[in-house]
């Protein structure tokens, strides 16, 4: 993947909890992207990461084949689209 393709992308990451008897809660989640609110020219609202979310997404594209280790606080909530979704 080129760093061109990745900056038209988003990486979330959930964690959420199963109950089997109140179902799913989330529990915080993260969305590395540039944060430009935009998709393929369109407006989205799922391409709104934060300060240090895209401070590590653009450090990964700067650096290709090469890990990047990071800590990121967990977002306690994102949009509303997602939470309808969910």
């Amino acid at each position: 993947m080129t760093a061109d393709i990745l900056m038209d992308c988003s990486l979330e990451i959930s964690i959420w909890d199963y109950e089997r008897s109140t179902g799913s809660c989330f529990l915080g989640g993260v969305r590395m992207n540039l944060g430009t609110g935009r998709y393929q020219d369109k407006q989205c609202d799922w391409m709104d990461a934060i300060e240090k979310e895209l401070h590590l997404w653009m450090k990964m594209i700067k650096n290709p084949g090469i890990a990047v280790k990071d800590v990121l606080p967990l977002r306690d909530r994102y949009t509303t689209v997602c939470e309808q979704v969910f």
